[in-house]
């Protein structure tokens, strides 16, 4: 199994945004971004099944966009036991110490730490 992140697209200005943080969307700039790097995600024929979001909603725009463009479903993740419930949805068999890699993966890559990487054992 492969596993791919792809950061949301550019939102607009926390600074200036009137609102939840969690609710600044994609800037229209953003939006087209993120279309071309869908398109590219496409032209790389993958083969991904299945397009994995945090329920910001500039995230959940970034990835319809990719799922609309890949024809792959998505699902939203709003904590970590919807993590457990997915991996044991999709039969993957993580050990404790790789779900505990995947936990911290997800939280340095959700606080900004571009280079969360997770080495993950062969995962049947």
């Amino acid at each position: 199994m492969m596993c791919y992140f792809l950061r949301h697209g550019p939102a607009g200005d926390p600074g200036t945004w009137q609102g939840s943080d969690h609710d600044r969307p994609l800037t229209g700039d953003g939006k087209k971004r993120i279309a071309r790097e869908a398109k590219a995600i496409a032209d790389l024929d993958l083969g991904i099944q299945l397009v994995v979001t945090s329920p910001l909603v500039r995230a959940r725009q970034t990835a319809k966009i990719v799922v609309d463009e890949l024809g792959a479903p998505l699902e939203v993740i709003i904590s970590w036991a919807d993590y457990q419930d997915l991996a044991e949805r999709l039969g993957w068999d993580l050990d404790p110490g790789e779900a505990a890699e995947l936990r911290e993966a997800i939280a340095d890559w959700r606080s900004g730490n571009r280079g969360a990487f997770v080495p993950l054992s062969e995962v049947q």
